[in-house]
């Protein structure tokens, strides 16, 4: 898993050649309208407006076929990542979704406007979440990058 701050998102293009595509639509996205927008490459982003649900319990997620970019546009989250061996599967992967659920602990980690993460297949992770029992308004893009 990868945080940052978007400002220095230019350091992982050689990691992977849809980060670029990714950085420029999270640079306009503060002024679109929640939805599903198609990249290149196979590559889309959902842009999402909501509020946040509890870190407690809260159920990881994990995708095989897609790497997750997530942006907070504005407001702020928490994410709690725990690699994937280290939880308990609760469903059999989907090639639908691209989804399988975990349970387990994790780490908790803050997510402000302007910063992103990456998640990858090995990545379990609680989107969305607050630790205050406070929910709280986002706005968010998760770009779905195909797994190279």
């Amino acid at each position: 898993m990868i945080f940052d701050e978007l400002k220095n998102i230019e350091t992982y293009y050689p990691m992977n050649k849809n980060f670029k595509q990714a950085a420029e639509f999270f640079k306009k996205a503060a002024d679109l309208a929640p939805g599903r927008y198609e990249l290149e490459d196979g590559c889309y982003v959902n842009l999402m407006e909501g509020t946040t649900r509890d870190a407690e319990g809260a159920q990881f997620e994990a995708h095989r076929a897609y790497l997750d970019v997530h942006y907070v546009v504005s407001g702020t989250e928490y994410t709690v990542w725990a690699d994937i061996d280290s939880l308990k599967a609760d469903t059999e992967y989907s090639a639908d979704s691209d989804c399988q659920m975990f349970s387990g602990d994790g780490r908790i980690v803050r997510i402000d406007a302007g910063m992103f993460y990456v998640d990858y297949p090995s990545d379990g992770h609680a989107p969305n979440c607050h630790i205050d029992g406070v929910a709280k308004p986002f706005k968010k893009c998760v770009a779905k990058i195909p797994v190279e």
